[in-house]
């Protein structure tokens, strides 16, 4: 896919003119990272407001914990700059949100709903669409600042020399047509728009029941990979402040911060 086909600059300059989510626009045809983009702009001065970064390729693209994203042309790779509270006790919370979000930007082009997984994986027909890696940083104007990357697959294939066939899943794939990357892109960041006005409100236990309805694991017995080793427990909830509250066989109930989840 070449770059007229990746997207239309012009009209997407237009509509993002008309929202008050992003302030700045910054488009790049490649990048190691979205999010390490970002921070160099803020480090350097040259972003002022909330803004926007995008690229059509990254080749470094960063998940949680450490992983690689796999980011070729075809797909949607962003960065958000958005203001951050000057208390960060509800980050988890941020990152319920952004799933959240692109979720509900998704829905329109998916023969049904996205679902979710703690902590913000989005899911269709059980395998990942798409990723989430929220950071923080400072700015000298605008203060705290969330780093918001997001990786969705669009129009990218999925390569099965990547290992991920089984596991990941394009919006193409899904719908059995591609579709237009700017649309797809203003979906999920009018979601956003929404979601993190909940969010900066102070909404953050309406925005937990949202995510609850849509998480694909709640009440199921789940494997839990950490750090420190792996078990299986009882998915019950998740807490005002985000943590994934489990129970295991014992009858202990552990609040998660961190952690990865399947369906044991």
């Amino acid at each position: 896919m070449n770059g007229d086909e990746y997207l239309t600059l012009d009209r997407l300059c237009l509509d993002l003119a008309g929202m008050e989510l992003i302030k700045e626009f910054r488009y790049f045809r490649k990048l190691d990272s979205t999010n390490n983009k970002a921070k160099e702009l803020l480090s350097s001065g040259e972003l002022q407001s909330e803004a926007l970064i995008l690229s059509e390729i990254q080749t470094a693209g960063k998940g949680r914990r450490g992983r690689t994203w796999i980011s070729p042309p075809g797909g949607l790779w962003f960065t958000l700059v958005l203001q951050c509270p000057p208390a960060t006790e509800h980050m988890a919370v941020i990152s319920l949100a952004s799933a959240l979000a692109v979720a509900s930007g998704l829905d329109a082009h998916l023969p049904q709903a996205a679902d979710l997984k703690w902590p913000n994986d989005v899911q269709a027909g059980g395998r990942k669409i798409a990723g989430i890696l929220v950071e923080t940083s400072e700015h000298s104007e605008m203060g705290p600042v969330f780093i918001i990357g997001v990786g969705i697959n669009v129009n990218n294939d999925i390569d099965d020399q990547s290992g991920l066939k089984n596991t990941a899943v394009s919006v193409k794939e899904c719908s059995g047509k591609e579709v237009r990357l700017e649309n797809v892109l203003m979906d999920v960041l009018k979601a956003f728009e929404i979601y993190y006005a909940y969010f900066m409100n102070g909404r953050h236990a309406e925005l937990i029941n949202l995510f609850k309805k849509r998480c694909s694991h709640m009440g199921q017995e789940v494997r839990i990979r950490q750090d420190d080793g792996e078990m299986t427990a009882l998915c019950l909830d998740i807490a005002s402040d985000g943590s994934l509250v489990v129970e295991e066989a014992s009858g202990r109930k552990r609040h998660l911060s961190s952690g990865d989840i399947s369906l044991a």
